[in-house]
């Protein structure tokens, strides 16, 4: 996979996750208010596993945007005729 192909992944999993954290959420509360806490426990992990993996995933997105502009630079400033190696 290339560079453009890993941030188009990347941005989607940023737009998503957060929805899918709120409809687990939101399912967790239903759970609860059914008095299943053992199923609202459950949901409420895999919440807060989606959120760390949505804290990571903009992590791994501003290093993938960084490495994308400094390849922009770097390719801007080769001198007309030169080839990048």
């Amino acid at each position: 996979m290339n560079l453009k192909g890993l941030m188009i992944a990347l941005m989607a999993a940023a737009v998503l996750l957060p929805v899918a954290v709120t409809l687990v959420v939101a399912t967790g509360f239903l759970f609860a208010a059914f008095n299943d806490m053992t199923g609202a426990r459950a949901l409420f992990a895999i919440a807060l596993a989606c959120g760390l993996l949505w804290a990571l995933d903009l992590v791994a997105l501003l290093l993938v945007l960084s490495l994308d502009t400094a390849a922009r630079k770097d390719a801007a400033e080769l001198e007309p005729g030169e080839f990048d190696s």
